[in-house]
């Protein structure tokens, strides 16, 4: 086919393997039918030792233009197979390549290894420095070998935590692009994977019953028991089914990490190796032991001890010193096998730290803060999610970076780009993202997934900068770079979709095209709910959906649409109720937003009472954000603040609306004064209500000074308008009141001019007869 690209594979054995070497040879051409209608395709060269000849004449040339080797070994190794690994390792230290991965099959009962087999594995660990892996079944050779062609393929087209988008679980089974291809339950670690077998089980046992009462629901509509019962079991079904996917996942995650293990050499300690090698047979349990945190701990502390005695022996202690930063990183993802118990989170949350700070005080490499850094984000704790970020990204910004290391670099970059945003430094977010697309677009210029990425984080910059055209125009050169992308991409990266959907949304939303913003909305929402009900639905997606039908909400009511309105919100509602309880702290300044929205579709809706309570509980809950992130969450406090008070204001209740609008006015200044282009509108909303009560309570001073900031603001607004010549007029009157009769004289005057100048011949009529009358008094 014109235009494939070959791969080559070599695969050596010794003739006792002929089985499993056809066995991957068929695993291959499997593979080649997938990945020709992508344009790659797979050589396999196969290798098997005799014991007397060496069936390929220039074995040397063959290994040098393969991308990837794998030797497979069972009862013995003699001195030509030696050799010609040695070769191999030789070509791989001189070239970069091909990567090595050697695996040796378990011995069965009463067989032992040869005396040339002993001595070739301590020459692989002892002098070789390679890690090698055991398999008991071939599936687990099969599974490695998959997850290692996601992740170099992924790596050569610039796609970041590519292999969960190519490889997926389906009734046990991995599969590539979605057809099968490895039975997992062939898998020992797999069928060890606790957290994931429970669930099953779980899973199993309540299918029967569900079956049942749903064919009672379908027999008898108005049976009101069967229908509970079924929407108990449904409910908790669909929890099980999620459960069981995320576990699937993490399954993958925690093989990948090995399989990259086995193509690296010279970084792993004995007991990660042996760690690894249980994981290999699926004994789950005695590779957590083996890590035993007492024991990494104590070695920590030796090793820390020792460079503070020799400087001489530094290297080589900072490479000891690494070694236990990434064995904590390799237990957290092993703990992630576990029942999530908030004991478990705890213990991978210190564990993240105390690696992370290990990390950062000697300079080891970056993995661990930029690992903690994403983690704190997720849970909304800025401070420290910037000391991790930033502590990643300086030591990545001095390495000599490799195309692995680029790649971190630009992750840890566009991590602290969202951080920035999430924290409300609208400018700096905004000149973040800017460079990193230059940076992209010179440098890495067919990486157009990133790019896209890039394009749209620069948008929602843009868009919460307050320039709304040139937000809209990056969301749609965004969308264009993610259309560009080839179709196998483009299915994979539906989620990267819905986000540049929902930031075109976003951006006609705040010009006002309500229609538009709606249509990119639903878009953006067709596009999520096909990933929520796939097998592989995460938590990301569903939080997705959630916030772009509470959007959707906010539309509709603009359009009058409420009954359509209060549909969307409720959904919305329900699910990151149902987010909330598996991870709190992550989705509680989502819930507060979509209870904030509830409330005011409420109101509009004519449920009164049902809208102050909700609005109240938005306001509980953004209280409690605000008092641990100030600055992240002062715009959403004051938007619930502004809300309420209007509420309480059309319910006449003058007191409780002037102690919410005073307090919401304090937090928008301050943020129009930390950035005035951003915030105008938000203060000129609050200054303009504000003004208002004062002026039933007859506060003429406070009335006036409203009216003042009001005007300030509005000077950022653009043109003129007949809102800001009103609010010259109330300053007039307010300025009359007070006995400033010149001030008052001049007030009038400005909104005469503003009035005539925008043809608002009602208004300036009534405005020119109190200023005359002004005028004649004196």
């Amino acid at each position: 086919m014109e235009g494939t690209r070959t791969i080559s594979v070599f695969v050596g054995s010794s003739r006792e393997l002929a089985h499993d070497q056809r066995v991957l040879s068929d695993f291959f051409a499997e593979v080649n039918r997938i990945t020709l209608e992508q344009g790659v395709f797979f050589s396999f060269i196969a290798w098997q030792w005799d014991g007397r000849n060496d069936p390929l004449r220039d074995y040397a040339q063959m290994i040098r233009g393969s991308s990837l080797c794998l030797f497979l070994y069972f009862t013995t190794a003699g001195d030509l197979m030696e050799r010609q690994f040695d070769e191999a390792m030789r070509i791989f230290r001189a070239q970069g390549t091909p990567q090595i991965i050697t695996w040796f099959k378990v011995l069965p009962d009463g067989v032992d290894a040869s005396d040339e087999l002993v001595c070739f594995k301590e020459h692989l660990d002892t002098q070789l420095h390679h890690f090698y892996n055991v398999y008991d079944t071939v599936d687990t050779v099969k599974l490695g070998l998959l997850l290692q062609i996601a992740r170099n393929w992924g790596a050569e087209e610039g796609i970041l935590d590519d292999m969960g988008q190519r490889i997926a679980v389906r009734n046990d089974v991995a599969c590539l692009f979605g057809t099968p291809l490895v039975n997992l339950k062939g898998v020992p670690a797999y069928r060890d994977w606790y957290s994931l077998q429970s669930t099953q089980e779980e899973l199993a046992t309540i299918s029967i019953p569900y079956e049942r009462a749903r064919a009672r629901v379908l027999e008898d509509a108005s049976d009101v028991d069967a229908q509970e019962q079924l929407r108990i079991l449904g409910k908790r079904k669909q929890e099980l089914e999620r459960t069981i996917a995320e576990s699937q996942q993490r399954f993958l995650d925690v093989m990948g990490h090995m399989t990259q293990a086995q193509a690296g050499i010279d970084s792993l300690t004995e007991r990660q190796k042996q760690a690894y090698r249980l994981v290999g047979l699926g004994k789950l349990n005695e590779a957590i032991e083996m890590l035993d945190e007492r024991a990494i701990d104590a070695d920590c502390d030796r090793v820390v001890q020792a460079l503070r005695l020799a400087d001489v022996q530094r290297e080589n202690l900072l490479h000891a010193l690494r070694a236990t930063v990434e064995e904590k990183l390799q237990l957290v993802d092993l703990l992630y096998s576990k029942p999530q118990t908030v004991e478990i989170a705890r213990r991978i949350e210190k564990l993240m730290t105390e690696a992370a700070q290990c990390e950062r005080d000697y300079r080891l490499g970056y993995r661990a803060q930029l690992a903690l850094g994403r983690y704190e984000m997720r849970h909304h704790r800025f401070a420290p999610a910037r000391r991790g970020l930033q502590g990643a990204l300086d030591w990545l910004e001095t390495a000599d970076r490799d195309e692995e290391l680029e790649r971190a670099y630009i992750t840890a970059q566009g991590s602290f780009c969202d951080l920035l945003l999430f924290m409300r430094d609208t400018k700096g977010a905004e000149t973040a993202y800017r460079k990193l697309g230059e940076y992209l677009a010179e440098r890495h210029a067919s990486w157009g997934y990133l790019r896209a990425c890039c394009a749209n984080g620069y948008a929602n910059a843009l868009r919460a900068a307050g320039k709304f055209d040139e937000a809209e125009r990056t969301a749609q050169n965004s969308l264009r770079l993610w259309e560009e992308l080839p179709a196998s991409t483009r299915q994979n990266t539906g989620g990267q979709q819905a986000k540049i959907l929902s930031s075109l949304a976003a951006a006609y939303r705040r010009q006002g095209e309500r229609y538009k913003s709606a249509w990119y909305s639903q878009r953006a929402i067709t596009v999520l709910r096909s990933l929520v009900s796939s097998e592989r639905v995460s938590h990301v997606d569903q939080r997705g959906l959630a916030l772009e039908l509470c959007y959707l909400s906010k539309d509709q009511l603009s359009l009058g649409d409420v009954d359509q309105a209060l549909v969307l919100i409720y959904e919305a509602s329900e699910m990151l109720a149902r987010l909330c309880k598996d991870d709190l702290r992550r989705y509680l300044p989502d819930y507060a937003f979509v209870v904030h929205n509830v409330g005011l579709a409420q109101w509009k809706k004519g449920l009164h009472d049902y809208a102050v309570k909700s609005l109240e509980c938005a306001l509980s809950l953004r209280r409690s954000l605000y008092q641990e992130e100030p600055k992240a969450f002062a715009q959403e406090l004051s938007s619930t603040l502004y809300s309420l008070g209007w509420v309480y204001e059309k319910d006449d209740d003058i007191v409780r609306a002037e102690r919410m609008f005073v307090e919401c006015e304090q937090l928008r200044y301050r943020l129009f004064e930390s950035d005035p282009r951003a915030y105008a509108e938000f203060d000129y909303e609050i200054e303009v209500e504000l003004a208002y009560v004062h002026r039933r309570q007859e506060a003429w001073g406070p009335a006036a000074e409203c009216s003042r900031r009001a005007i300030a603001a509005g000077a950022y607004l653009g043109s003129p308008s007949s809102r800001l010549a009103r609010q010259w007029w109330w300053l007039a009157v307010c300025e009359g009141r007070l006995g400033n009769r010149e001030e008052q004289i001049r007030c009038y005057k400005v909104a005469v001019e503003q009035f005539e100048a925008l043809g608002d011949n009602e208004n300036l009529e009534k405005c020119r007869e109190n200023l005359r009358m002004l005028q004649g008094e004196e």
